[in-house]
């Protein structure tokens, strides 16, 4: 399936092409960007990948405003920062899929 998926991709454009991969928590996002970036350079295509994984506040930020570790509100509360998100994301020539 992941093969069949970067081909389909691959034949969109022969240019960069943006890819976002959304779901739940724990649904396999970061594992399926894994591998179909693999797929697309298996296809001699470049990729990039970027996770909101490397956009989540540090822990320390959670102490700051009072969030806990444990719970579902406190993870929610400080798990991603907008602004950092919304500035590397909308910055000239980002890519948001592959691996370099």
């Amino acid at each position: 399936m992941i093969g069949a998926v970067a081909r389909r991709i691959a034949q969109l454009s022969p240019g960069r092409l943006r890819v976002a991969v959304d779901g739940l928590t724990g649904a396999g996002k970061t594992s399926f960007g894994h591998e179909l970036a693999a797929a697309l350079r298996a296809l001699d295509r470049p990729t990039m990948r970027a996770s909101l994984d490397d956009f989540k506040y540090p822990w320390r930020h959670a102490r700051e405003h009072g969030y806990d570790r444990v719970s579902g509100e406190g993870y929610y509360r400080n798990a991603y920062d907008p602004t950092f998100i919304r500035l590397v994301r909308t910055a000239p020539g980002v890519v948001d899929l592959g691996e370099g």
